[in-house]
């Protein structure tokens, strides 16, 4: 059986059920495909990595899986593994870590961030696992913002315009941040994460230009502050941030990486928000934000 989803951009076949990802198919799209290996596949797997078109990755115990070209990505379970713990590990590389790669093949820099949008603008919050993002997208949720993506954010960027892409929106939330949902979604089962899924509407939409980009920190400060960055930092923390960074070391992907971190810093406003720590700040921090960015029509860069 064949699962059809749209998402960044994308029609997207899988032999794999991706819950969060928009059942359908768009017209006129790119199409990728999502399946699991045979035996022939794994042949010389080790040898065509070449950090960049084709990558292969393996998590011990679980699976293997490779990516080829930004048009499949392949998986291969771990045949002791028990079956249900290797479903859910390939859902969520296949809607995750692993399409950020096959992303990435394709051209689009992908951030290991949430994003949210309102007034057909969006704000990127970008950390890593466990900094807060998810919390913010969820919040904000309640807000009267929509949910764009949630770890993956997809930035297309031409000469002409600069666009978040529509993607995964499920917000997994970790234990500790159940006190901001309501009583009949604090319920909810855990995945075998650890974490609660909440899938959100996804939004129709072929891309949203970005009103601003924030980088979270992995601590709380005294107090919640909106603070500039200085053109270097805002371009090397890009791409400390970028999904795969590390993986696709080929000279041209490398160089392609640097090229879009830049001009997404010198076209983009960035800030970083310091944030104090505790639930009860949350309204606090979304304040600051949207005074930040709507509130502000020109950002004024800091000079090194």
């Amino acid at each position: 059986m064949k699962y059809q989803y749209v998402a960044y951009g994308l029609n997207i076949e899988s032999e794999l059920c991706l819950p969060g990802l928009r059942s359908g198919s768009g017209l006129d799209l790119p199409v990728v495909s999502i399946r699991q290996a045979r035996s022939i596949d794994r042949v010389d797997l080790g040898s065509r990595h070449d950090g960049g078109d084709f990558l292969f990755l393996k998590l011990p115990g679980l699976l293997e899986y490779w990516v080829s070209a930004g048009q499949e990505l392949t998986f291969w379970p771990d045949q002791t593994t028990d079956e249900g713990v290797a479903t859910f590990s390939m859902q969520q590389t296949a809607s995750g870590f692993g399409l950020a790669l096959l992303l990435r093949q394709r051209g689009l820099l992908t951030l290991h961030a949430a994003v949210v949008a309102k007034r057909e603008q969006a704000i990127v919050f970008v950390g890593e696992s466990g900094w807060g993002k998810s919390t913010l997208a969820e919040y904000f949720s309640q807000n009267g913002y929509e949910v764009i993506c949630d770890d993956i954010g997809a930035i297309e960027i031409t000469d002409n315009e600069i666009r978040v892409l529509q993607g995964n929106a499920t917000i997994k939330l970790r234990s500790g941040s159940e006190a901001i949902l309501d009583d009949s979604l604090r319920v909810s089962p855990r995945y075998l994460d650890g974490r609660l899924h909440l899938p959100k509407a996804s939004v129709d939409s072929s891309g949203i230009p970005i009103a601003h980009i924030f980088l979270l920190e992995n601590s709380f400060a005294s107090r919640s502050s909106i603070e500039p960055l200085t053109p270097t930092a805002k371009i090397v923390e890009l791409i400390r941030h970028t999904h795969g960074a590390h993986l696709l070391t080929r000279p041209d992907y490398q160089a392609a990486h640097l090229r879009q971190c830049s001009d997404l810093a010198k076209r983009v406003p960035m800030s970083l928000l310091r944030r104090q720590g505790g639930l009860s700040n949350l309204s606090t921090i979304l304040e600051l934000v949207e005074n930040h960015v709507y509130d502000q029509t020109v950002e004024v860069g800091m000079v090194e």
